[in-house]
């Protein structure tokens, strides 16, 4: 079914680069950044464009606030056509691949998704930006609220939006604060879906948004790791069956580029949860990282606290190529 995406770019100037691993921007050099509408699991049309303009209208405000940013806005207005573009009945793209194909038929910079979804009780917002070129995520910020009350998700949204400056601010001085620390090229990781067994779609893809969210969030603390957009190969996911252990895994991290992908699992006995993640290194095929969690409660309790705990744990040591910081 063809989606209607209503879309805002936002000019951004970016004074300082990111990475050593990604090119860098000349100071002046101006960058553009498409703002997507939300992708709804759980959530009825209109609640989720009301989100979706709460969201777009706080990130506008946020930049009109910070001059010395030096930001400006351009409304588009060519997304039906860009989706006509880009065939996506035939092509069988997930919502994440849309996005990206969208922002480089667009010849955008960057792009801004993400989801609005309720499980359980619990409403949840996860919203990244992702550098069109090299995949990179910028930010990323996720947030939920207990319920789903029009005012509550309207705040949720709000900080989110928030989260995403704060992390956009940040984002040049953070990875070349690393990059100083450390004494080899920051290491690329990918953060798959999760398997979910017995779960619904919905549960498995908001648990993990929050892993990827969860992962980014921890890296942005000073971690000698580049997290790198999954969403560019969606036809190889569809072909080939991705397990911890598997070297499609492997395979997917090489067409990615990363040095690193994170793979894993959730499940639910009987109202026993089991989250289990992975970290492989791409060249080696090792595994050098491995997290796993058993917790008796509610699925709420694991989108909250489980999966965000996993996420801190699983790169919370430096890769193995690091000896320690300069």
């Amino acid at each position: 079914m063809k989606m209607k995406t209503v879309m805002v770019c936002l000019l951004a100037v970016f004074t300082t680069c990111a990475s050593p691993s990604v090119s860098r921007e000349k100071p002046g050099t101006e960058r553009i950044i498409a703002v997507l509408d939300l992708h709804s699991l759980g959530f009825s049309d209109p609640v989720t464009a009301v989100l979706s303009d709460t969201l777009r209208g706080e990130i506008v405000r946020s930049l009109y606030k910070k001059p010395a940013l030096r930001y400006s806005v351009l409304e588009c207005s060519n997304a039906d056509k860009i989706l006509d573009e880009l065939d996506v009945g035939n092509k069988g793209l997930s919502s994440d691949e849309i996005s990206l194909e969208m922002g480089k038929l667009m010849q955008v910079d960057a792009i801004v998704f993400g989801f609005a979804g309720y499980m359980g009780s619990t409403s949840s917002l996860s919203v990244r930006i992702v550098d069109v070129g090299t995949g990179r995520i910028i930010a990323a910020a996720d947030r939920q609220c207990k319920g789903r009350d029009d005012n509550d998700l309207v705040r949720l949204a709000r900080k989110v939006s928030g989260d995403l400056i704060s992390g956009l601010s940040k984002d040049a001085s953070r990875y070349e604060k690393q990059a100083a620390a450390f004494p080899s090229p920051l290491y690329s990781i990918a953060v798959l879906d999760l398997e979910t067994g017995n779960l619904s779609e919905t549960e498995g893809k908001l648990l993990s948004e929050k892993l990827r969210s969860s992962v980014v969030k921890e890296i942005g603390k000073g971690k000698p790791y580049i997290p790198v957009e999954r969403s560019r190969m969606g036809a190889v996911l569809k072909a080939q069956t991705l397990n911890t252990d598997g070297q499609p895994a492997v395979e997917y991290g090489k067409l990615l580029q990363s040095d690193g992908i994170v793979t894993g699992s959730v499940s639910n006995n009987d109202g026993t949860f089991t989250v289990k993640a992975t970290i492989i290194d791409v060249e080696s095929g090792k595994t050098t990282r491995s997290v796993e969690r058993r917790h008796r409660g509610t699925i709420d309790e694991v989108l909250v606290s489980v999966i965000p705990d996993i996420g801190r744990r699983l790169v919370a040591r430096a890769p193995t190529i690091y000896s320690s910081p300069k």
